[in-house]
């Protein structure tokens, strides 16, 4: 899995503004979204005072030799911060 900051994610997409975070009122799950064109998939148990990237798939080929993005299946997502090294040599 590769991980991206949320900044990061808004330029790919070319969002300018905010990527709200909301609840679907029929399914009562959450999404983020923008606008009506942008929607994605957003962990359910998202906390935003942890640490939030952006989680998705790298690249694979298929069968055919043709790239396969899978960018856009990716989903908003809290991330644990990195240990730091106990000591370097």
């Amino acid at each position: 899995m590769l991980f991206i900051e949320i900044s990061e994610l808004k330029s790919k997409l070319g969002i300018t503004g905010k990527l709200d975070i909301v609840i679907n009122p029929n399914t009562k799950l959450l999404f983020a979204a923008h606008g009506t064109t942008v929607r994605l998939k957003v962990e359910q148990k998202l906390d935003p005072n942890k640490p939030i990237k952006y989680m998705y798939e790298a690249d694979t080929v298929d069968a055919n030799g043709n790239k396969v993005s899978h960018f856009n299946e990716g989903c908003i997502v809290n991330v644990k911060p990195s240990n730091p090294p106990k000591f370097s040599l």
